[in-house]
């Protein structure tokens, strides 16, 4: 059976980062972007938003064993974005990356998008996938932003991916 039938509709948002030092809790924290999902019963999306360099000053202070990939963050993560679309699970992409990605370089617990959970939830006729895509686009815009205010971090560029697909929700 399809995953997406077992699960109840959800639109959520994580934050990326990468924790500088996780023995103190005053380290450096660098913020890379942020991930969504949507999951209702017509249509199934993720968004991924991120930095597309980091400063020289936060590449020195990440690992090396991590450095070489989040160099680009973007495309370091557009890859983990393209392995949980291609995934046969849908509705557990967040769950996914977040358990795979929980030590330095990691996915925040996700969080429920309360703005627009009614507006994508309790309509009487389903949101078209287009209206969905802009829905989730302004979301992890959001959360991009509050992740930059909040870690202080400086962007000089940022890039954007979103995937809605009808039909694999409703099969």
């Amino acid at each position: 059976m399809n995953a997406a039938k077992q699960l109840d509709p959800f639109f959520k948002v994580a934050r990326i980062v990468y924790f500088t030092d996780l023995t103190s809790a005053g380290a450096r924290v660098i913020p890379l972007g942020s991930f969504g999902e949507v999951m209702l019963p017509h249509v199934y999306a993720l968004a991924l938003k991120a930095r597309t360099a980091l400063t020289a000053e936060e590449l020195a202070l990440i690992s090396p064993l991590l450095r070489y990939r989040l160099e680009s963050p973007f495309k370091f993560l557009r890859a983990e974005f393209d392995l949980a679309w291609k995934t046969d699970d849908y509705g557990r992409a967040l769950e996914f990356l977040t358990s795979k990605h929980s030590a330095s370089l990691s996915f925040l617990a996700p969080t429920d998008v309360t703005d627009y959970r009614h507006w994508l939830l309790q309509r009487l006729l389903p949101a078209r996938d287009d209206a969905v895509e802009g829905k989730l686009s302004s979301a992890i815009d959001n959360e991009f932003s509050e992740l930059m205010k909040s870690h202080g971090g400086q962007v000089a560029s940022e890039r954007k991916v979103i995937e809605v697909d009808i039909d694999r929700a409703a099969a």
